[in-house]
């Protein structure tokens, strides 16, 4: 259907049992990163603001749940994320 599914400080949480499975297994061309969610920032910064900042602990997460390196999943989001926005490749 074209959608894709962002995945932010939520996923950093170890009893996030069902969002880390759909995070392991969801398409490449479906996963997106966020930070909007202002109360939902990883483990390690629990009770302070989410911000951008954070996306990198993210990333180490959701590369380790697919087994691949976290450049992998920069690549991956960057790119759908220019996709769903329209942008030109980087």
């Amino acid at each position: 259907m074209g959608f894709c599914l962002g995945f932010g400080g939520v996923l950093t949480r170890e009893k996030s049992v069902r969002i880390r499975q759909v995070a392991a297994q969801l398409p490449e061309q479906a996963l997106v990163l966020e930070s909007d969610a202002p109360d939902l920032s990883p483990v390690g910064h629990w009770g302070e603001r989410n911000e951008p900042a954070f996306l990198p602990e993210v990333v180490e997460v959701l590369a380790a749940l697919r087994h691949v390196e976290p450049e992998r999943i920069r690549q991956i989001t960057t790119g759908n994320a220019r996709r769903l926005l329209r942008l030109p490749p980087s």
